[in-house]
Formats: structure tokens, C-alpha cells, sequence
């Protein structure tokens, strides 16, 4: 049976997850053999990496640019090896130029046999480097999510975002139309899941811990889904995870018209785009107060969700470059 190995930066990562485990059943089904290892520092562990990518048919690192020399020796080691992009790893997470990491992922880029990109932003700039791009979008399984109806009927309105410490600073932006919001819509309640605590002068604010597990009961709860996102570089690379997480939960999105984001929403059907404060209040304040246009948006993002952000479709695309990868055949691109 054929083989890929998934190997990342740890195995709790959404990219591992999203990008690589939520896949493995599928390629079961499919035939294959999954695998997955994480590419923890020191040469003991890097030497686990090279045996097993020696067994397999296609090797698949994960945002991962490896420096010399065991990108080399991994090259060496893997029949085919791809590398799988979903934000932009050749800039600083702030947007700003990085000759270092421009120069880990042209190498990376030119050693690889073909670069799978989340979004034709990434693939645009990956074909600069190697001729063979296909777009695989990060995608949810939406069945995970409508297993929980979405909560419409309620007397206080939860906006909720979902993120990180590393994105932490992007719900800071957001913190002066929050402010504005409580004063004018006493109903008005933020739920905010992630690894660190959030507070908001005058608002109540829910601070849920991250799991795995409860994520999804935890969005089903909420009425409106937020998704505040600068324009820069970095941010431009970005795939809309948190955003096809709300519209798998059946909640409309509120939402910064940058990159991917413009993309999977559509505008004024399953979410409304912001950009200055009086936009984004004035969104918050509609939806809040209109529980028929919550549902009907919900309705359609669940919809979009599995015409375009399915993972049984973007499994089958997935399988099928593998395959091509394996046989020795150009994949095809679509980047």
C-alpha cells in the first residue's frame, strides 16, 4: 500500500490538524498509508524523520523550512517531498520582510517536488519558486459542526472569536467598536475561546480555554462570529480558518475584508465585511437585533461551507496529487 508522511511543529497545531491529521481516515479509505511526525529539535529526532521518509511514497512538510543541512539530507531521503503552505512563512508574522525566512522558503520551495498552497495568494508566490502548485483550501468537516443547531433564541447576543496568543492583537484592534458596542447594546455579551483571558471595559466577556474537544459546542452557543484581520503581508497569506469554523457553526460573520477573507465570505449572504469602526458597529448592531437575517446568513455559510470547504472534497484533490506525486506524473495545478 502507498505511504505519505506528515511531518510538522507540533502535533496541536492547527495547520497539523487541519492540513494533515483531519485527512488520515479519508486516505485510509483511500488506500494509503498516513503517517505523522513531528520535527522536534536535535538530530535523534531528525534522524527518525529521515528512516521513516526512506519507507515512504511522498513526504509532506507542514509550514516547516527546514535550513541545512538536514533539508538536504531529507531531500535525499524522501522519493517525493512536498511542502505544504498555509500562511506566509517568507515574511514576519507582523508583515514585515525577512530576508531569512524569504531564503528558507525559496530553498525549501526549489527542493520540493511540488508546494500545496491553502489560497492562490500563497500559490502565486510559490510558483515563482516551483512549477508544480496545486490550491488545497483549508477545509473543515462540516458535520462535525451541525451536530449542535445553532443558538438563535436567546435574550443576551453573543459575539464570539476564536483564536490565539499569536493572533491576540488582531481582537485588539477591535477593542474600541467593542467598547462603543457595550455602551449602545446592553444585551451584548463577547465569548472569547483561546489560551489567554480577554476583558472589556463594560462588556461582560465569556474566556473559554481552548480544547479541541468543546470548540465546536462552545461556537454553536455564540450568535455572531467575529473576524478582525489588518491588511499586510502576512495576513494576506492567511486561509479563513476561524471564519469557515463560524459558518460551519451556522453563525454570520463580521469581518475585515482582507485577504481569504473577501474570498469565502459573501458579502450581505453569509456575513458582512468592515473596515472602518462605524462599519463594523453598525454590522454588529444589524445583526444583533435581527434574529431572521442571523439565521438566513447561517443557513448559506453552512451551505458555502460544503460547496467550497468541505474536507471530503479537498481530501479527494489531496489523494489524487499524492497519487500523481507517486506515480512520477506533473500534478495538476490549479494555483
Amino acid at each position: 500500500m502507498p505511504s505519505v508522511l506528515f511531518v510538522s511543529n507540533d502535533e496541536n497545531d492547527p495547520c497539523t490538524r487541519y492540513r494533515g491529521l483531519a485527512y488520515f481516515d479519508r486516505l485510509r479509505l483511500a488506500g494509503w498509508v498516513p503517517m505523522h511526525l513531528v520535527a522536534e529539535p536535535g538530530w535523534p529526532q531528525r534522524y527518525g524523520i529521515l528512516r521513516q521518509a526512506k519507507t515512504c511514497d511522498v513526504v509532506v512538510v507542514l509550514r516547516k523550512t527546514f535550513t541545512s543541512p538536514f533539508r538536504l539530507l531529507l531531500r535525499r531521503a524522501s522519493r517525493r517531498l512536498v511542502l505544504d503552505i498555509d500562511d506566509a512563512v517568507y515574511v514576519c508574522d507582523d508583515g514585515r520582510t525577512s530576508r531569512t525566512r524569504a531564503r528558507r522558503f525559496v530553498s525549501m520551495a526549489q527542493c520540493c517536488d511540488a508546494i500545496f498552497v491553502g489560497n492562490d495568494f500563497l500559490g502565486r508566490e510559490a510558483r515563482r519558486h516551483n512549477r508544480q502548485v496545486i490550491t488545497l483550501p483549508t477545509s473543515i468537516d462540516p458535520d462535525r459542526y451541525t451536530a449542535f443547531p445553532a443558538n438563535h433564541e436567546s435574550e443576551a447576543i453573543n459575539l464570539v472569536w476564536i483564536g490565539s496568543r499569536a493572533t491576540r492583537r488582531y481582537l485588539e484592534s477591535l477593542r474600541p467598536v467593542l467598547e462603543e458596542a457595550a455602551r449602545s447594546m446592553p444585551a451584548l455579551r463577547l465569548k472569547v475561546i483561546a489560551d489567554f483571558n480577554f476583558n472589556v471595559p463594560g462588556l461582560p466577556v465569556i474566556n473559554v480555554p481552548w480544547s479541541q474537544s468543546t470548540e465546536v459546542a462552545a461556537l454553536a452557543s455564540a450568535h455572531i462570529g467575529l473576524a478582525p484581520l489588518p491588511e499586510d503581508a502576512w495576513t494576506r497569506g492567511k486561509c479563513g480558518l476561524k471564519i469557515l469554523q463560524y459558518m460551519g457553526a451556522g453563525l454570520p460573520v463580521v469581518a475585515s475584508p482582507t485577504g481569504e477573507q473577501k474570498q469565502i465570505i459573501r458579502d450581505g449572504e453569509t456575513g458582512i465585511l468592515c473596515e472602518t469602526r462605524d462599519e463594523w458597529r453598525g454590522a454588529i448592531f444589524l445583526l444583533a437585533y435581527d434574529v431572521e437575517k442571523r439565521r438566513r446568513f447561517g443557513t448559506a455559510g453552512r451551505r458555502r461551507v460544503r460547496e467550497g470547504y468541505d474536507v471530503s472534497i479537498t481530501s479527494m484533490h489531496l489523494e489524487r496529487a499524492l497519487r500523481e506525486l507517486r506515480e512520477g506524473e506533473a500534478i495538476m495545478t490549479t494555483a
